[in-house]
């Protein structure tokens, strides 16, 4: 048995814990700023296309491959960036509003009456 902190709220799909709580899945922080996630990542990842960028040009060998690579790795860093802006079904952003809503994204609010 798993024990349980009393700032640890359940996750209502599986009876698991969720340790992060409902303030920082709506993207701020217990210091009350915006959470922006995987900016670290994408910074590793944009140094890697950079060098594999400068490879390319400097080497002129296995074209293909540092190409390949290249490729991959611009498309982990748009799927980062479509993640962070709320652009994935699942996934809050700033843009979450406007993109068409799916079986992954939780419930609309009901209307109200005026």
């Amino acid at each position: 048995m798993e024990a349980r902190s009393p700032s640890a709220r359940l996750v209502g799909n599986g009876g698991g814990i969720d340790p992060v709580g409902p303030a920082v899945r709506a993207g701020i922080d217990p210091a009350g700023r915006p959470v922006r996630e995987g900016r670290m990542l994408l910074l590793v990842l944009f140094l890697l296309l950079l060098g594999t960028f400068i490879l390319m040009v400097v080497r002129r060998r296995d074209i293909g491959r540092l190409t390949s690579f290249a490729t991959l790795l611009a498309a982990v860093m748009l799927m980062i960036w479509m993640q962070n802006n709320g652009l994935l079904p699942g996934s809050q952003g700033r843009f979450s509003d406007d993109r068409p809503r799916t079986s992954l994204d939780p419930p609309a609010p009901a209307p109200r009456a005026p």
